[in-house]
């Protein structure tokens, strides 16, 4: 409208341009936007260049506003009959008619698994008091994605807890209290109780690999089972010791 624009995406572009003293920037120009595109155009080019470096707040939210954009986008293009609607994201084309699930698409145009991009929308309701936690890794995803299932009353008490008392949040403990929590009775006394991670030692993990057949004939051939194991284990521990020697 009389020659002006609403900037989407590129507003450090355009801010760079006027340091240089640049008096036009070239730009992509949008004059018809179906309802849910604008919001995806928004979002898209940080998540697109700053994905890894963004905080678990901010990927969040940006993911969240992708979701509900393409959401609408698809509602639109379904009740409308648009088969040819095309969206772009992540530097990727998708067509609608060829959308899987939203989360999924958001995964493959952001590079991120489909469980992380479930993960991050889980904590739609999460409060910023305990954002803040996750932001700093006191607080784990899974472990937030618990306790944005619980009412906001309640999302306050554990935050106000994290906060006074340094009490650590588990993912133990958020599902504890999401599934077992009846009362805020219960919850406040079992915030009482000094987290597992408090009050228990570690526990020794072991981890197992279980090395496919193909490898075994490819680099082993004929060698006997009981041989092949005391090579595979004399090779870890060599490589163990190595890696100790290194470090030190």
């Amino acid at each position: 409208e009389e020659g002006r624009y609403i900037i989407l995406a590129g507003h450090c572009r355009l801010c760079a341009a006027k340091l240089a003293g640049q008096q036009y920037v070239p730009c992509i120009v949008k004059r018809i936007l179906l309802p849910g595109e604008e919001q995806i155009y928004l979002t898209n080019t940080n998540l697109q260049r700053d994905l890894k470096t963004m905080m678990p707040s901010q990927k969040c939210r940006a993911l969240i506003d992708q979701y509900d954009g393409l959401k609408e986008w698809r509602k639109y293009c379904q009740i409308n009959d648009e088969n040819d609607g095309t969206v772009e994201l992540g530097g990727k084309v998708f067509k609608f008619q060829h959308l899987a699930k939203t989360r999924q698409v958001l995964g493959v145009a952001y590079g991120l698994k489909e469980s992380e991009v479930q993960q991050y929308l889980q904590l739609r309701r999460l409060l910023d008091q305990l954002f803040a936690f996750v932001d700093k890794g006191v607080l784990a995803l899974k472990a937030a994605g618990y306790l944005a299932k619980l009412p906001v009353e309640w999302q306050i008490i554990v935050a106000d807890c994290m906060a006074s008392t340094g009490r650590e949040i588990r993912i133990e403990d958020a599902r504890w209290i999401l599934e077992q929590g009846k009362s805020l009775e219960d919850l406040q006394a079992y915030l009482t109780i000094p987290s597992a991670a408090q009050s228990e030692p570690l526990k020794k993990r072991t981890l197992s690999y279980k090395v496919p057949a193909r490898l075994v004939e490819k680099y082993f051939g004929n060698v006997e089972k009981g041989e092949v194991e005391k090579i595979i284990e004399a090779a870890i521990k060599l490589y163990f010791e190595h890696s100790t020697s290194q470090n030190q």
